[in-house]
């Protein structure tokens, strides 16, 4: 069985067809380079053979159709770095670092919220500050469980974690413009409910 198959993949944008009946095999462990001109379709491809886009024709990962994956078993096979990338303009965690000036000068972590959303309001207010987000691969910090994490037995998190979460995402969407500046394409992650 083959890590991924490609059978008459078919892509389109606006209408106009820009990727053409690929046949592709890829083996596990095998590396594949991808290559032409810049507009020849390579990454309408990549995107389309990592569920991103919709094509015609049939992607498999690993023997089973891309179309028969749900989100999370898609993301369990496939990932997709993109050639240019970045950081988001929010980042969530249990451990931010920052100077003690830019704190100052952003107030911290805003009291309207409790338990959740406060580390994507606090990106934003330090990008809008003139801070800047990245991730450090050479920092290590070990998180404490908490009590909002879930029991396998029971639902999948606690009724604390439902309410803050909801709570927070609508805090987050009412203050809009107002606090965070233009949202951007992100603009609807703050009330969407999933």
């Amino acid at each position: 069985m083959s890590a991924i198959e490609l059978d008459r993949v078919s892509v389109s944008l606006g209408g106009h067809r820009v990727v053409r009946d690929v046949d592709a095999v890829v083996e596990a462990g095998e590396w594949v380079a991808l290559i032409g001109p810049n507009g020849a379709g390579k990454t309408s491809l990549l995107r389309a053979v990592a569920g991103l886009l919709p094509c015609e024709g049939t992607v498999r990962l690993d023997g089973v159709p891309l179309a028969e994956l749900g989100r999370p078993e898609r993301a369990q096979r496939l990932a997709l770095v993109p050639q240019e990338p970045r950081t988001p303009p929010w980042l969530s965690g249990a451990c931010f670092a920052m100077h003690r000036d830019l704190w100052t000068t952003v107030a911290g972590f805003d009291d309207d919220y409790f338990l959740y959303w406060e580390d994507v309001d606090l990106s934003y207010r330090v990008v809008k500050a003139g801070g800047r987000l990245a991730v450090r691969q050479d920092l290590v910090a070990v998180h404490d469980v908490g009590g909002t994490q879930h029991d396998v037995t029971q639902r999948a998190k606690s009724s604390t974690y439902y309410y803050y979460s909801c709570r927070n995402r609508l805090v987050f969407a009412a203050k809009g413009d107002t606090i965070h500046g233009d949202l951007g394409p992100f603009g609807g992650v703050a009330v969407q409910f999933v």
